[in-house]
């Protein structure tokens, strides 16, 4: 073609194809990066993904683009993750019917404006794949497109992609086999019942796939939390540094506009929660090496007994005392076998079998079958150093950030001053301690009857590690001391009490 013969017309027009065939073609410009590779590479294993990621990094796209190579069977060449061979049927869902529409539809088909032809096929399925006699609408809104599947390069027939929406409820996932299903962003109020009615809808099919994409706006939900403690579901997170498109200006005037408890989920898609988290704190600034503490440092062990499904926790606690730093520097987390006797077993096999124990107010409650028998009585009879106080929220905390004495504050108090320590470097966490972290990020501020409370989807580790970090400076006692016997327990403490409740 001699373009420098053509005339002005010629020229326009041809202009005018190329513009219109990248616009039609707008999948054959993306090339992945390493984040969105990981998503779909993660699909030949994982029958259930959740990718849980930053703003503005392009987890929308990267799963309308997922589809999309699904739908029509055309792969490209550095394409990693499951293929299909065979027509599909694809749903596409959202939260709402609006923002299914705006969003997805969009996305996938190139306008929020369903009557708006002209424009079906701009977005990450090519204009020529689809059937445009088959398209279902209501309104603006489209529901169902019947798309060209081709398996080595031979159209074998038609794929077909729903949308839909939670909003409808559980009760519109139901009836058909579904071949994969992409939900964008995650309705924390249903999200485990929509869940597991996919997991029903594609559990007949040998390729049958799940894909979440979110920002966690949500927070620390009961579906995160499944995807991370269960074998077989595969979670990953990604943030603005592995968006390269993302440039340090650009980083610089998004953050202007984000509240500081926003930031972990905004800018890495690590969950916080409400209106506000109450540890907004990296992992990476409290974290240290896994250490044992010098033989010197006091160090004391906190316990929250298990429930039904609770786990039984235990968390060593310990205090440089030139830095005046705490550090959370080991749990145990008994998630099988809750009882005493396995509390006792963790505190006894551990180096440190001497440790003072702070039970809280609950082990005072008579175990069930027992008579009389407390659950502190009986870890004292299995030779703990269990503390004869039971925990009790301080009267009076110190309130280090306006360096008054405040009263009555209760757990609220306590998570306060555990936040500021966090955020001033003077509370740290051995890298050892995951469980921790992961309930660090279920903690939020909410309001109740004109006051602001805490709330959590789970509190074990945070509850027992605030009993020792709140009693140690009364009750702990240096390391090297917790392998001593005592003929009394209690001998061992130096404590200006004069007094013991009973139990």
């Amino acid at each position: 073609m001699d373009v420098a013969s053509m005339e002005l017309e010629e020229l326009l027009s041809l202009l005018g194809k190329i513009e219109e065939s990248q616009k039609f073609n707008k999948w054959l410009n993306f090339k992945p990066y390493d984040f969105q590779l990981t998503m779909f590479g993660a699909g030949v294993k994982h029958r259930s993904r959740y990718a849980c990621l930053a703003n503005r990094i392009g987890k929308t796209y990267a799963g309308s683009l997922e589809v999309a190579y699904h739908l029509t069977g055309k792969y490209p060449e550095w394409w990693n993750g499951i293929k299909y061979d065979y027509p599909v049927l694809v749903w596409a869902i959202g939260l709402t019917a609006n923002s299914t529409r705006t969003v997805m539809q969009k996305e996938v088909l190139g306008t929020e404006i369903g009557k708006d032809l002209s424009n079906v096929g701009s977005g990450s399925i090519p204009r020529d794949f689809i059937d445009f006699a088959s398209l279902e609408r209501d309104g603006n809104t489209i529901q169902t497109v019947r798309v060209k599947h081709y398996t080595n390069g031979i159209q074998d027939g038609l794929s077909t992609l729903e949308f839909r929406s939670t909003q409808q409820g559980v009760m519109s996932l139901m009836g058909q086999s579904v071949d994969f299903i992409w939900l964008d962003e995650e309705d924390h109020y249903k999200s485990l019942e929509i869940f597991a009615q996919c997991l029903t809808r594609t559990g007949t099919k040998a390729k049958g796939r799940i894909l979440q994409t979110a920002t966690p706006e949500a927070g620390y939900t009961e579906l995160i939390r499944k995807f991370e403690e269960e074998q077989g579901l595969f979670i990953f997170h990604a943030g603005w540094d592995d968006a390269p498109h993302l440039t340090e200006t650009i980083k610089s005037e998004l953050l202007a506009g984000i509240p500081e408890w926003e930031i972990p989920m905004r800018t890495k898609g690590l969950p916080s929660r409400g209106s506000g988290a109450i540890f907004p704190v990296d992992d990476d600034f409290i974290s240290v090496p896994d250490f044992e503490p010098q033989e010197h440092w006091p160090v004391i062990a906190g316990v929250d007994f298990g429930k039904s499904v609770d786990p039984s926790v235990v968390m060593f606690i310990t205090k440089d005392p030139e830095t005046e730093t705490y550090f959370i520097f080991k749990e145990f987390f008994l998630n099988v076998d809750k009882s005493v006797d396995a509390i006792a077993n963790a505190i006894k096999t551990s180096q440190y079998p001497r440790i003072p124990v702070i039970v809280p107010h609950d082990a005072n409650t008579a175990v069930e079958g027992g008579g009389m028998e407390t659950k502190a009585r009986l870890l004292r009879g299995l030779n703990c150093n269990v503390i004869r106080r039971v925990f009790n929220n301080p009267q009076f905390i110190q309130n280090k950030i306006t360096n008054c004495q405040e009263k009555n504050q209760g757990r609220e108090g306590g998570l306060h001053w555990m936040a500021y320590g966090l955020k001033s470097g003077f509370i740290k966490v051995a890298a050892d301690c995951m469980h921790w972290r992961r309930q660090k990020r279920s903690f939020f501020w909410k309001q109740r009857g004109g006051k602001t409370i805490s709330a959590s989807t789970h509190d074990d580790t945070i509850d027992a590690s605030r009993y020792a970090l709140l009693t140690i400076d009364r009750y702990g006692i240096p390391a090297a001391q917790t392998r001593i016997d005592f003929d009394d327990w209690n001998d061992g403490f130096t404590t200006s009490d004069s007094g013991y409740d009973v139990y």
